[in-house]
């Protein structure tokens, strides 16, 4: 009912479709930032506690971490205890954060248009349009198999496959062998399962795909956001001789962008670290 109700509001009232603009909540890029982080931090907690409850509901245990995709910190949720639980039943722990993430959509959109019934976007229905668009940011990045998303392992099941990832990019690394830079492992060989095997033929293309399909949602999405905000910064660094708030925000706005695009890289030396603490 809440994700008919929040398609309905879409359908009819325009200003509670989510665009990439929205997400500009005010004249303060460093402010808008911050408010978008910090309300982001509940909607990923949200997402990996419906995982941590629908596994929990079938008596597994599960463990929450922080990783990285590509260049992308995320929070990831280990259950690794599914293994021993028929596959049919696995469907719904895989697939419950995209749930939560449809179900926050829609809340989202249907305040948003609640609030544009009045005659315009007040600031509550502007933070939930401006929240509303990363949601559907997670939302379409599950569909993107190729790094490992919860609809990729719910697809894996469902196929019957173990390793399906590795097998597919060990025969891309075979059949690209001739682009210089791409070797194949002596792990490429396997030992991958028949099932992984037969299915990888056609997955692996679908691999390449995919990545077009992300740089295809990235002119969507994320460049033309991206672009304006470029604009801004430019403006507030040549606007006011470097000596006005316009300045110092867009210096913060740009440290906040180079933080969180430098984390994802730093997590993985922490880790080798601290693994490195516990085997001295």
């Amino acid at each position: 009912m809440l994700t008919a109700a929040g398609v309905v509001a879409m359908v009819r009232e325009p200003q509670a479709r989510p665009y990439p603009h929205a997400i500009f909540l005010a004249d303060s890029l460093l402010l808008t930032q911050l408010v978008l982080l910090l309300g982001q931090i509940p909607g990923l907690l949200w997402h990996e506690m419906f995982h941590v409850l629908a596994a929990r509901r079938l008596g597994v245990g599960s463990r929450m971490t922080v990783g990285r995709r590509m260049y992308f910190l995320v929070l990831e949720t280990h259950l690794d205890g599914l293994l021993g639980v028929p596959s049919r039943r696995r469907y719904l722990p895989f697939t419950a954060g995209v749930l939560a993430d449809v179900l926050l959509f829609s809340a989202l959109t249907v305040g948003a248009a609640a609030d544009a019934a009045d005659g315009g976007l007040s600031w509550p229905g502007r933070v939930a349009l401006a929240f509303a668009f990363p949601t559907l940011f997670r939302i379409a990045w599950q569909f993107f198999f190729f790094l490992r998303t919860d609809l990729y392992y719910m697809v894996t099941t469902v196929l019957g496959c173990t390793d399906l990832h590795e097998a597919a990019t060990a025969r891309l690394r075979r059949q690209w062998r001739w682009v210089p830079g791409v070797r194949p492992r002596p792990a490429d060989t396997g030992p991958w399962s028949p099932r992984d095997a037969a299915v990888a033929r056609w997955y692996a293309p679908a691999m390449i795909g995919g990545v077009i399909l992300l740089f295809g949602w990235a002119a969507l999405a994320i460049i033309p956001a991206l672009v304006e905000f470029v604009t801004r910064v430019a403006a507030g660094l040549t606007g006011d001789g470097g000596t006005g708030l316009a300045f110092w925000d867009s210096i913060g706005s740009v440290t906040v962008i180079l933080a969180q695009f430098a984390l994802p890289f730093l997590l993985p030396a922490r880790k080798s670290a601290r693994r490195e603490e516990r085997t001295t």
